[in-house]
């Protein structure tokens, strides 16, 4: 039988026997045939195991020791030589075994930590990847922020190894969803359906309150969270970064799996960076729009004038004649407001259809001044009407327009002159809501007028 003893320091070098064959100090084979005298004291192998000879072989690596191999008997006697030698190829091979699994441990060891820093690399690589991408996306939509939380939603997703991603962003009512990725439609309807406000019963909430990202581990360990169509959906581990601008949270990103996998550091960085990406976007988009609404009201602005000046043009060809005038500014205000324009003048307390520009054919005719119509209404209490769909509007208008509503005027603006009524002026369109440079334009051009 054989089996691996411990032996102390004390051990390497025993007294010698008659019956023990001499070796250097665990460097040899020290065989002991009779019985293991108390003055040995090895511990591994006490007196009760009825052992009465041994062989012991070290098994050495360049000269220093890794482990023995023993041999035992019941009975006393001498190993052959040939069994010595035997024990002693026996040591060599279990070095040689040691020694070839410490270098395959050692190589695994070098092989996965090259595996780690290539997955590494390939992350850095992903990410930077994705970061142009989101960049990308930016520079091809200046005035639309839509695709960019797109993308957004769908990288932070799929690197995040997320069951889904979210981008949020802040309106008058709360924050509300405005990009999604991998979520169930009615989880989406769900979360559009009610804007989220600044409180701590969702992850949306707790950032906006917080500023700053918030990740939490398991959502159903977190008493505070009571957002059911999340828990509803089984996520447990969710991350919120902010969209700061200013010092505000104008949106959130939310990223969650349905099992408790808390994200990385790198994955968080990633998502930070995301959200420095949209809150561009949405700059961008903004300064676009303010742009835009800039030229545009400059635009108008120019045209309004011109249009202003053409009418005083028609006054001073047409000296005292009134029609031209009246012609004139049915037309310009068509063109300029995009709609049918009609004039009614005051005479003798009822309106007379005085001139009429469109495609709406106009059938008004004298009519009696009161609050029963749009028109008269409008001379009776000296103010603006504007409605913006008569064919919505209710009872309340039903004896207005008995001939205009059958033309399709859906639209109408009232104008009076400010100390006394003199006429009104009526703007309609199929589908047309008056700006209130339009109104103003109105007004002007009626002004105008003799």
């Amino acid at each position: 039988m054989g089996t691996f003893i411990s032996l102390r320091p004390r051990l390497t070098t025993p007294r010698a026997s008659k019956h023990r064959v001499k070796t250097p100090s665990l460097q040899g084979v020290v065989q002991q045939p009779g019985v293991l005298p108390s003055k040995y004291r090895i511990q591994a192998l006490p007196r009760g195991i009825g052992w009465r000879s041994g062989l012991f072989v070290p098994m050495l690596r360049e000269g220093a020791p890794v482990g023995g191999i023993g041999v035992a008997r019941a009975e006393p006697g001498t190993f052959s030589v040939s069994q010595i030698e035997l024990l002693k190829t026996f040591a060599d091979q279990a070095v040689i075994a040691i020694e070839n699994a410490r270098l395959f441990e050692a190589e695994q060891a070098r092989t996965k930590e090259v595996e780690a820093k290539s997955a590494e690399l390939r992350e850095s690589l992903e990410y930077q990847t994705a970061t142009s991408e989101v960049l990308s996306v930016i520079s091809r939509s200046p005035n639309d922020v839509k695709p960019v939380l797109d993308t957004i939603a769908r990288i932070a997703q799929r690197l995040c190894q997320a069951e889904h991603a979210f981008v949020l962003q802040r309106e008058e009512e709360g924050y509300r969803l405005v990009a999604a990725n991998d979520a169930l439609p009615d989880w989406v309807s769900a979360i559009k359906a009610t804007p989220l406000l600044s409180d701590r019963g969702s992850l949306t909430g707790r950032v906006a309150l917080e500023r700053r990202t918030v990740h939490v581990d398991d959502l159903r360990a977190d008493p505070e969270y009571t957002l059911y169509p999340t828990l509803q959906h089984g996520v447990r581990s969710e991350l919120g970064v902010p969209l700061m601008r200013d010092d505000e949270v104008i949106g959130v990103i939310i990223v969650g799996r349905t099992e408790v996998r808390p994200f990385t550091d790198r994955q968080i960085a990633l998502i930070e960076t995301f959200a420095d990406q949209a809150v561009i976007a949405i700059e961008n988009t903004r300064l676009f729009e303010a742009e835009q609404a800039s030229k545009r009201e400059l635009q108008e602005s120019l045209e309004y004038q011109t249009a202003t000046s053409d009418v005083l043009s028609v006054i001073s060809h047409s000296k005292f004649e009134l029609q031209p005038v009246l012609d004139a500014i049915a037309k310009i205000a068509n063109r300029l407001c995009a709609a049918d324009a009609t004039i009614l003048l005051l005479e003798n307390g009822e309106l007379r259809l005085a001139a009429h520009f469109g495609p709406i054919v106009s059938r008004r005719n004298l009519r009696a001044i009161n609050r029963d119509w749009v028109s008269g209404r409008t001379i009776v209490d000296r103010e603006p009407i504007h409605v913006h769909d008569l064919a919505s509007a209710g009872a309340e208008w039903d004896t207005s327009w008995g001939t205009g509503s059958d033309s399709g005027l859906h639209s109408a603006y009232r104008y009076y002159e400010r100390t006394r009524p003199l006429g009104v002026s009526c703007f309609g369109a199929r589908s047309w809501n008056h700006s209130q440079k339009s109104k103003s334009l109105c007004s002007r051009l009626l002004r105008t007028s003799p």
